[in-house]
């Protein structure tokens, strides 16, 4: 690309504090990012199959909803790639450049500074799960389009300091693409077997297809498709985790179905931490709402 055609933006201030936080202090367990990536490619998939069944104006939407993940030895590189809902340049900077939750930043301030051994893990909480990604890379780029017809593509690009890059992108398919340029410390990473034991671990919930250099990874339906009385409570804590981005365990739950008069199912969870409670994240009450195992509302987190 011409590089006169890129644009310079400097990072919310906010958010210059943040990699600090998340890359120096807050986080020993790497493993996290990848589970950050997967998570919010599958929140694109979940709102371009919407877009699909309620627009129909999609380019590629009849194609397999997916994330694809793939290892670049020579280059010190991996990617996590959706055919999701893709991001315009103005989300590109707003989503990426800035913090969405008053008070995060506050916040992760202060437990970083008093870590105890059953710190809460917040990072996926407060929307910013991407930028977990600098512990391992020294250098990401984000190339997007947009899901509408006719959208252009755009490329995102930063080392993690103060700044990053935008410029015009020759993306043909809808969705994001993400790439990590690893750290030499950070090898561990580009092996098969350590990438499927995190998707494994953290993410075998998502409820669509995830390919790892090719090999489709097996994956379990959400509990609340089965009966009650093939679960047990580890089930339920291990999908309630995998919900909120978390290693908590839900303080209780409640699983109930009914058939008439109308046919349902209802997954409700209680968490131990309250934000509220803790000055943070007030929020709208809701819950997700799925039909046909599609997520067609998305409840307040």
């Amino acid at each position: 690309m011409d590089k006169e055609k890129e644009e310079k933006f400097e990072f919310q201030s906010e958010v210059k504090q943040l990699l600090d936080i998340l890359v120096y202090s807050l986080y020993k367990n790497k493993d996290v990012f990848l589970r950050e990536l997967i998570s919010n490619a599958s929140d694109a998939l979940n709102k371009v199959q919407f877009e699909i069944l309620t627009a129909g104006d999609s380019e590629e939407k009849d194609q397999e909803l997916k994330i694809t993940i793939a290892i670049d030895k020579p280059h010190n590189k991996i990617s996590v790639e959706d055919n999701g809902i893709g991001m315009s340049k103005d989300e590109l900077i707003g989503n990426i450049g800035t913090i969405a939750h008053s008070g995060t930043l506050d916040y992760l301030k202060k437990i970083a500074a008093t870590p105890t051994k059953n710190q809460v893990d917040l990072i996926g909480k407060f929307g910013v799960g991407f930028y977990s990604s600098f512990m391992v890379a020294k250098e990401i780029h984000i190339t997007s389009k947009a899901w509408a017809k006719d959208s252009p593509a755009w490329l995102w690009k930063s080392k993690g300091e103060s700044s990053y890059t935008i410029e015009a992108s020759d993306k043909k398919t809808r969705g994001t693409r993400i790439e990590l340029f690893l750290k030499k410390e950070e090898k561990e990473f580009l092996e098969a077997y350590k990438l499927k034991s995190i998707i494994l671990k953290h993410s075998k919930f998502v409820p669509f297809a995830i390919y790892l250099d090719g090999e489709k990874i097996a994956r379990k339906e959400a509990i609340w498709t089965q009966p009650k009385s093939k679960l047990e409570e580890k089930d339920y804590f291990e999908f309630y985790k995998f919900l909120e981005n978390t290693q908590e365990d839900p303080e209780t739950y409640l699983h109930l179905s009914s058939d008439a008069p109308v046919q349902f199912t209802a997954l409700l969870f209680v968490p131990k931490t309250s934000f509220e409670l803790l000055g943070l994240m007030k929020a709208e009450p809701g819950v997700d709402l799925y039909s046909k195992k599609i997520l067609i509302q998305k409840g307040s987190k």
